[in-house]
């Protein structure tokens, strides 16, 4: 993952629910299909909303 998604993941555990974070891709999101796009790499990662 990305350094500002990684970030963006971080800072959102941090303030917890009730907020909204924004972060830019700045790239077509191919390289991420395996990881950010695929739901099971996603939910092994905790990285799912609840």
């Amino acid at each position: 993952v990305g350094i500002n998604v990684g970030a963006a993941v971080a800072l959102a555990k941090e303030m917890g629910p009730g907020h909204t974070i924004v972060t830019v891709l700045c790239d077509s999101g191919t390289r991420y299909q395996s990881r950010l796009f695929n739901r099971q790499w996603l939910e092994e990662k905790g990285l799912l909303p609840d």
